[in-house]
């Protein structure tokens, strides 16, 4: 993680994307869409190669992991 991460500050960002797909690098959005190939294609037109992509759930659900 870098050291001028701030994890309050990501997580009240990625709040403003609830039910969409996006794109990170180095823990900064970098594309949203509604579905994964969207991000995806957006992702790689704005010249990324590497990030990762996920779901992001709404911020008024509870999430509780399942599994080992």
């Amino acid at each position: 993680m870098p050291e001028d991460f701030n994890n309050d500050k990501f997580i009240e960002e990625i709040k403003l994307y609830g039910r969409k797909w996006v794109a990170l690098v180095d823990h900064k959005v970098v594309a949203a869409g509604g579905s994964l190939r969207e991000v995806e294609e957006k992702a790689e037109q704005a010249g990324y190669q590497e990030y990762a992509t996920f779901l992001v759930p709404p911020s008024d659900a509870i999430f509780v992991p399942l599994g080992a």
